[in-house]
């Protein structure tokens, strides 16, 4: 690593032809990733095989778990607490004439406090029949189904968050639910 920062220091055009080229290296594999998804062919629960597929139906639950912040039941369920916070920096740099130079910034941005979820074998239910899926591993693109920003003087702060606050916390937490509910379409 220090390797690179030492390429930096000495030929920045090099160290940002490397950046662009490994951008670039990321938006053709995204790019193929997509267009896999999108020329996957679109089955029937009955004709399934292995292989890269797509099957459209509507989300079935053998044994549903409660999401976190909804307490609903579903198939499928992720959830994010983030806190707010905001920090001054004091940066000391000494400037060409070896005299030291202060600055002042004030950074801000939000910090996920805590996570989870619950990510049981679900099926997905077309009028042929049935695909059990094992989402274990996978990436499951649910929609979001409760988002939510809070103070501290309001209940769901340290209801469903945890007790303590990150350094320099603002006051303001935000909760978010991604979960896969019954009978859902897919």
């Amino acid at each position: 690593m220090e390797a690179f920062f030492d390429l930096v220091e000495r030929h920045p055009a090099v160290a940002g032809l490397l950046v662009a080229a490994l951008g670039l290296w990321g938006l053709f594999a995204a790019a193929r990733r997509r267009r896999q998804l999108t020329t996957a062919p679109l089955i029937k629960a009955k004709g399934a095989f292995i292989g890269l597929v797509q099957i459209e139906g509507a989300v079935g639950v053998p044994f549903p778990v409660l999401g976190y912040l909804t307490e609903r039941p579903c198939a499928w369920t992720r959830y994010t607490v983030e806190e707010h916070w905001r920090r001054t920096v004091v940066e000391t740099t000494t400037d060409a004439n070896g005299r030291p130079q202060t600055r002042t910034r004030t950074e801000s941005g939000w910090s996920t406090v805590m996570s989870g979820g619950d990510e049981r074998p679900f099926d997905i239910v077309d009028h042929t029949g049935s695909i059990r899926v094992d989402p274990t591993n996978a990436t499951v693109d649910a929609p979001v189904v409760f988002q939510m920003s809070v103070s501290r003087n309001q209940a769901l702060y340290y209801g469903k968050g945890p007790p303590g606050a990150v350094s320099g916390s603002t006051g303001e937490r935000r909760f978010t639910e991604r979960s896969l509910m019954p009978g859902e379409p897919t």
